[in-house]
């Protein structure tokens, strides 16, 4: 079924594309000459390799943490508040959590 869409003139191509990207992520082979080789990157390719070291987004997620904590700011804490029209504003105490993020 995916081969016939893929070969659809009527279906759009990023739908095309998502289903064959879709096959690729599971293993299911097609006869579409594309399946051999993905135009795209694999997305096991963009996953960090476990290591000792941190990453980056750890340790910006443990300055966020310190930060918060500096300020007293809670884990359970909403960051917005909804106000009567129903627009969302920040929390001001978590505005002070980006000045007192260290750099």
């Amino acid at each position: 079924m995916i081969e016939k869409l893929y070969l659809n003139k009527r279906v759009r191509m990023s739908t095309a594309d998502r289903l064959i990207e879709l096959c690729v992520r599971n293993n299911i082979e097609l006869s579409i000459p594309l399946q051999k080789k993905p135009p795209w990157p694999s997305r096991t390719k963009l996953i960090a390799e476990p290591s000792e070291e941190p990453t980056f987004d750890d340790v910006l997620f443990r300055e966020t943490q310190e930060a918060a904590a500096q300020i007293g700011l809670s884990d359970d804490e909403d960051t917005h508040e909804v106000d009567e029209e129903g627009e969302e504003k920040a929390n001001p105490r978590s505005c002070a959590l980006s000045a007192h993020r260290p750099k």
